[in-house]
């Protein structure tokens, strides 16, 4: 049956910096052990020790899952998530930014008639200004609907949900790895790990 290595790309030597690769034997008992190994090996130029597959794999989710436990952490995600959400939509944070200064302006001109501050262009301004509105009510909802936005209490449901996932599944070692784990560097007497978050914490796990 063929069988996933869910730290290729992910994985890396602390020696030389290249890629650790997926490999397997079969022993004298006719068991297949499975572990990763720096392709540098194969060329002579690297003799960073290999690491077992299953140890090294459950390591890494054994981190995720710390991540997807740490209160801290979960909400640093919940409020970055919701800011790069505008970040990745530019044209909704100016419709909006439109639109509330149209509503002053709107305003405005409400003040002046209710003071009887009235001129012959007051009427046709209101009128533009109140088209205006309406366009860009218009846009606004469309591109709501093109592109919404989760609360953040739905950004927290989701992150929350990694909570449940089975450490004893192959989909979810996956899942849980592929969305924390940004990569690890092994050395021989250290493992340092980089998440997929950034400006929060710096975390190493040293192995003696």
């Amino acid at each position: 049956a063929k069988v996933e290595y869910l730290l290729t790309e992910k994985l890396f030597c602390g020696k030389c910096g290249a890629y650790m690769v997926a490999e397997s034997g079969t022993s004298r008992t006719k068991a297949i052990h499975r572990y990763y190994k720096c392709v540098n090996i194969r060329k002579h130029t690297c003799d960073k020790k290999t690491v077992q597959k299953e140890w090294i794999e459950n390591l890494a989710v054994e981190k995720a899952f710390e991540i997807v436990n740490d209160e801290k952490i979960v909400a640093y995600l919940v409020d970055r998530l919701f800011e790069l959400q505008s970040a990745d939509n530019p044209r909704l944070p100016q419709l909006k930014t439109q639109l509330s200064d149209v509503l002053k302006k709107i305003e405005n001109i409400i003040q002046a008639i209710e003071q009887g501050i009235i001129f012959d262009s007051t009427r046709d301004r209101l009128a533009e200004l109140e088209k205006q509105k309406s366009e860009l009510e218009v846009a606004i909802f469309e591109e709501q609907i093109e592109r919404p936005l989760l609360t953040q209490e739905q950004i927290r449901f989701g992150i929350e949900r990694f909570r449940k996932l089975k450490i004893d599944d192959e989909e979810d070692k996956k899942r849980l790895i592929d969305n924390f784990i940004n990569a690890i560097y092994l050395y021989d007497d250290k493992i340092m790990f980089t998440f997929n978050y950034k400006d929060v914490f710096s975390q190493d796990l040293a192995i003696y």
